[in-house]
């Protein structure tokens, strides 16, 4: 799946609208790439292994249940406009294109006994598997439109044609009943040029924004799950949301009252025995080119055991009017944040760590991208350090895609929409509008905010010209002790908040999940030995390769060899952890 190049495109979809969506496709050729490779593989296995006796079924049901053939073909239009004929199931009377609009209804009396069955499961849309092979579809893309609706598109809405049509997407979830939308319209057409397809439209372009690979997996799973979720009265995100920051209005009224002293920027920032780094981050602090009588600095203590308690007062000392400190008995990291934010008086909130040290035009940047992008939360690149021979591996380690997937904020990744940034600077309204922190949450809860915020219509924006040099643990019984508990909060995290973890969180499980299982498999079946050696091989490889990328000097590969493992296993069995015990 190879993007043509800019001057190659459609003269009908060079635009500026356009532009902006190439952009950010052309970055991402490695997972265009692979996104190829997955539609080839998992179509044609998914025919032959699995769907074979059930295209046999389906076909006779057709077959007895009405007249015509057992396929409806019709031409849409996919990657760069170009047209092709898309397959379904039939599950309307023959000829029902000259009995209505192009848009079906709930309750449409076209629809067939059967048909009504393969539509609710979505069981009309396997033949579109054979679309997805010859490179006409994808697993995940904008759902392909009738010609005449396409003729109607805006410059940006061309920028889906960019890539091929797809057989899901965030839109087909979330009007997975637009035919009970439709029900009641006079004109059907009108509604859906007019209502359903611009709100669709929004949906699909995001996705643009954001596309990256594991997106991808993630967007099949939540399909899977949509379609075998029945209908209910349970709220919806955004109305969990809604209720979310409804309940914080009374609590947050008292931080919209103190903005009457225009303070631009309140820096909140969660603290416990930290004494081994406080000192070098307030040090960075002070140096920021961003106007201190319009700052408030708030460090949240979490009742810490050693010196750090001391050396915040020390600070306090010197500077009166810019710190405050404040208790967190909670001790956890959304306790600390609701506290910070509750108490903060500037027009901004930036959330820091201390285990971090920050470039000098930290918060004048974050500020910047703040009033200059429509971004809710905007975050830089995040340069892993540590102090040690180890340490020093440890970093290299957790800089690589390889040992982090694709967290673009660890990778050096360019500006743009991504999911979640490192710690975060908000405008204010932001907590008024989608909530607090998650406080059931130990760790993640950066990511199930970004989550609540993108979800609703919000973006994130990471600018790579906004730095911070983050200290990771310098010791390999300190990974190892992160890596596991990172693991166990992922799963209990989406549990508790389903969609707020990515699917990049969960390899390292489903790797140890196949080191596991595939050894049993093989003494019943041993072809499964063969899939485990492959398996096992390709990681060797892959290690083997990663690491000498990621090492700075020669001296550390051997090293690196043997930490990607442990901290893939140690983060897999952290997720196991996390889903046998659950939430407590």
């Amino acid at each position: 799946m190879l993007l043509r190049k800019w001057e190659e495109l459609p003269k009908h979809m060079k635009n500026e609208h356009v532009r902006k969506y190439y952009d950010v496709l052309e970055r991402q050729k490695t997972s265009l790439i692979i996104k190829r490779l997955f539609d080839i593989v998992f179509s044609l296995l998914i025919l032959i292994v699995l769907l074979f006796p059930v295209f046999l079924i389906i076909c006779i049901m057709i077959k007895l249940d009405s007249k015509g053939p057992i396929m409806f073909r019709q031409v849409r239009i996919t990657q760069y406009g170009r047209e092709f004929r898309i397959m379904k199931f039939r599950t309307m009377v023959n000829n029902a294109e000259n009995l209505g609009t192009h848009v079906t209804v709930n309750n449409d009396n076209r629809v067939t006994k059967v048909g009504k069955i393969l539509r609710k499961y979505r069981l009309d849309e396997i033949p579109q598997l054979f679309n997805i092979l010859s490179g006409d579809m994808s697993f995940v893309g904008t759902r392909p439109e009738v010609v005449k609706y396409v003729e109607k598109y805006t410059d940006s809405m061309r920028a889906t044609l960019l890539l091929p049509a797809g057989l899901t997407s965030e839109a087909s979830i979330v009007y997975k009943d637009e035919e009970k939308l439709l029900t009641n319209v006079a004109d059907i057409d009108k509604a859906y040029l007019e209502e359903v397809l611009p709100q669709k439209m929004e949906f699909n372009l995001r996705s643009i924004e954001e596309f990256n690979f594991p997106g991808e997996i993630k967007m099949l799973v939540r399909t899977i799950i949509a379609v075998g979720r029945k209908d209910s009265n349970s709220k919806t995100t955004s109305q969990i949301a809604a209720a979310m920051a409804e309940t914080n209005l009374t609590r947050l009224s008292r931080m919209i009252d103190k903005t009457s002293n225009n303070l631009a920027v309140s820096v909140v920032m969660p603290v416990y025995n930290e004494e081994n780094y406080i000192e070098g981050c307030i040090s960075s602090l002070i140096k920021q080119d961003f106007p201190k009588d319009s700052m408030e600095w708030l460090f949240v203590d979490g009742y810490s055991k050693d010196n750090t308690k001391q050396i915040l007062e020390n600070y306090k000392q010197k500077f009166p009017n810019l710190i405050k400190i404040l208790d967190n008995p909670h001790r956890t990291v959304p306790y600390a944040m609701n506290i910070g934010i509750k108490e903060a008086v500037g027009k901004y909130i930036i959330r820091l760590d201390a285990h971090a040290e920050y470039a000098i035009d930290y918060i004048s940047k974050c500020v910047h991208y703040l009033e200059t992008t429509d971004a809710q939360n905007v975050g830089g690149v995040a340069i892993t350090k540590s102090r040690g021979f180890v340490g020093n591996a440890i970093a290299l380690m957790l800089s690589s895609k390889f040992g982090v997937g694709n967290s673009q904020f660890r990778t050096n990744g360019k500006s743009g929409s991504v999911d979640t940034v490192p710690f975060g600077a908000f405008r204010r309204e932001v907590f008024e509008k989608y909530g607090l922190f998650d406080e059931r949450l130990t760790r993640n809860e950066d990511n199930e905010l970004n989550y609540r915020i993108r979800k609703n219509g919000g973006k994130i924006y990471l600018a790579d010209d906004i730095k911070l040099a983050y200290y990771c643990r310098d010791s390999i019984k300190g990974i190892v002790d992160m890596a596991v508990k990172n693991g166990k909060w992922n799963v209990i995290a989406s549990r508790l908040c389903p969609g707020a973890m990515g699917i990049r969180h969960f390899i390292p499980f489903l790797f140890l999940l196949s080191l596991i299982i595939l050894p049993v498999l093989t003494i019943k079946i041993p072809v499964f030995g063969w899939l485990l050696a492959a398996e096992l091989g390709l990681y060797l490889l892959l290690n083997i390769v990663f690491s000498i990328k990621a090492a700075s000097e020669a001296k550390f590969v051997p090293l690196l060899i043997i930490l990607f493992p442990v901290f893939h296993i140690s983060y897999g069995f952290g997720s196991l952890i996390g889903l046998v015990r659950g939430v407590k």
